[in-house]
């Protein structure tokens, strides 16, 4: 099913693993492929419990951190850092890594991501890429842009 279309790609939430195709039978536009992702697996590299992994977006990066635990209230309130991973933000681009001097802390390695670039398959202005979030799964379908606000209208 079509409903909560969105125009985008899966990639651009972060889902960039492919999970296979379906064929859906779509009233007006007829047959589309949807190509089905998931979200690349979380790697925990830090004994649990002794360290958090921090990120913040900041334009188009994103920088992350693990650190020690007990310093993750501090970076949370006086850095704007959250809990979790770049990836879990869609930013999977590796684009190097800094050294940073901080507080209390010292140094703190940071690593900085960017997400990837969107591949146009398709002439300018003809098609209209649209996606789908279910669960832990994103569908994506390119249609004749002709068909958008026939497909999110059917969708939802």
């Amino acid at each position: 099913s079509f409903a909560g279309l969105k125009e985008g790609t899966c990639a651009s939430q972060g889902y960039t693993v492919d999970d296979g195709t379906t064929v859906e039978k779509v009233p007006v536009i007829g047959s589309v492929t949807v190509h089905k992702y998931t979200k690349a697996a979380e790697i925990e590299t830090v004994a649990v419990g002794s360290d958090v992994t921090l990120y913040k977006i900041s334009g188009d990066e994103c920088g992350e951190s693990t650190l020690d635990a007990k310093y993750e209230s501090a970076a949370i309130s006086f850095a704007g850092l959250k809990e979790g991973t770049c990836a879990s933000q869609g930013y999977t681009v590796d684009d190097g890594t800094t050294v940073e001097k901080v507080p209390v802390i010292g140094s703190v390695t940071v690593h900085k991501y960017t997400k990837a670039a969107e591949i146009e398959t398709v002439a300018v202005g003809s098609d209209v890429t649209l996606y789908k979030i279910s669960g832990d799964e994103c569908g994506e379908s390119t249609l004749d842009a002709k068909y958008e606000s026939a497909a999110i209208s059917f969708a939802g």
